[in-house]
């Protein structure tokens, strides 16, 4: 596994990709996301994975254009079409993975139709990601609270997200977040059951908030790694780590943080979130690579 850059995660969305690529290594970080924005053409494309890798670096994952599995028909029809303009560059680049999440509920479709509706999206999707050699993994949201704002329940658990992936049966894998993960109510054996010989994309590390109960815990606000203690990241990292994932791993702590990071110069938020991933994977008797 190797700590990942995301910008967006922790304030830095706006960084330029050069600068954050100057200072990311020398604070513990492996790899980085693409820079969908920011590229133009294959050419220079080529050039930023050979700026990469001249930083000892990897790609992390390829931002998509829009919430796909959430937004209407219309807006669907538009960002396949912008996701296909930005192909080219992602494989000139290198890059290779890409995820959206499964909300855990609707306000349209009741389950069965809702689970038909995702396995439309999603067997689109990859096909279009998988012609450019790009995997698509979901994530699921495990936050009640969220569950409950929505008329009808959908997927909120590893499990249910796997009954997903072998439904589309179109090459997806999965992403693990520590948080979704806790506030589903799984345990690490339930995620080495269920993940068993299955392909991890990606990962996130982050902690739930104190003072609430799990299934009081809101998906917008949580902690970094090891902050507050109620999420065993450590053990997440442990157990993907015996399954052979070797993936990126984030940092995705939301607000407070987030806002607070936004504030800070690049250098001071690379320096405290290396170090706090670096201390996780230290803690979960991992070599950082």
């Amino acid at each position: 596994m190797f700590i990942n850059l995301n910008p967006d995660t922790i304030g830095l969305g706006r960084t330029d990709f050069r600068q954050l690529l100057s200072l990311a290594p020398a604070c513990g970080f492996g790899g980085i996301d693409f820079p969908v924005a920011s590229v133009h053409s294959a050419r220079e494309a080529g050039r930023l994975k050979s700026m990469v890798a001249d930083a000892g670096m990897q790609w992390g994952l390829l931002p998509l254009s829009c919430d796909f599995l959430r937004a209407g028909d219309e807006r669907c029809g538009e960002g396949l079409a912008e996701l296909e303009a930005v192909l080219p560059l992602a494989e000139a680049a290198g890059c290779e993975k890409a995820y959206c999440h499964v909300w855990p509920g609707s306000d349209e479709r009741e389950f069965e139709e809702n689970f038909a509706w995702h396995v439309d999206r999603l067997r689109r999707l990859c096909s279009l990601l998988g012609s450019a050699g790009v995997r698509l993994g979901i994530e699921f949201i495990g936050a009640k609270t969220l569950q409950d704002s929505f008329r009808f329940p959908f997927i909120r658990s590893v499990e249910g997200a796997m009954e997903l992936i072998d439904a589309a049966d179109c090459g997806l894998g999965i992403v693990v977040d520590c948080f979704h993960w806790y506030t589903s109510g799984a345990t690490l054996q339930d995620l080495s059951e269920a993940l068993a010989g299955q392909h991890v994309v990606n990962v996130h590390a982050n902690d739930a908030a104190a003072g609430r109960a799990r299934d009081e815990q809101l998906d917008g606000q949580r902690s970094m790694p090891l902050e507050t203690g109620l999420v065993d990241a450590p053990g997440v990292l442990r157990a993907l780590d015996r399954l052979g994932y070797d993936g990126p791993v984030i940092a995705e702590p939301f607000s407070p943080h987030r806002e607070r990071f936004a504030r800070m110069s690049p250098q001071e938020v690379l320096e405290e979130v290396g170090a706090c991933m670096k201390k996780l994977f230290r803690t979960a008797g991992l070599a950082r690579s």
